[in-house]
């Protein structure tokens, strides 16, 4: 009987370390799958971040340009008005121009003007004409 004991006491002894051991190796794996899936949890809101960022970034750099465009559109606008203001303070139109006689008389106002606006881009661009 007491050999029976020993034997059941054994093979219980047996099956209580192999269920430990079996508990502590799920333990470790479940430990390891959770590290991992932190690892991936990490690494993905970190890359969901950095495009964020980059994305952020896009449109700052957009605006920026669109910004700049405007302020090139505004300031050629602005340049444009300031040569058509000097322009039109610069030049006077021959006495007579005002309605054509003929077709030859037209020419001959038109080429004048022509000849006034040759001038007057040369001197412009040269800086001797400013407006008021």
């Amino acid at each position: 009987m007491k050999l029976v004991l020993k034997i059941a006491s054994g093979v219980l002894l047996a099956g209580i370390i192999t269920f430990a051991v079996r508990a502590a190796y799920v333990s470790y794996t479940v430990h390891i799958a959770t590290e991992a899936l932190r690892e991936a949890v990490t690494e993905q809101q970190e890359r969901a971040a950095m495009m964020q960022a980059e994305r952020e970034e896009q449109a700052r750099l957009k605006k920026l340009q669109q910004q700049r465009a405007i302020d090139a559109a505004r300031k050629k606008s602005q340049e444009y008005a300031k040569k058509q203001r000097a322009w039109n303070d610069y030049y006077v139109a021959p006495e007579g121009c005002e309605i054509y006689k003929s077709d030859g008389h037209m020419v001959e106002c038109i080429n004048h003007k022509m000849r006034a606006k040759g001038e007057f881009e040369k001197v412009y661009k040269a800086g001797g004409i400013s407006s008021t």
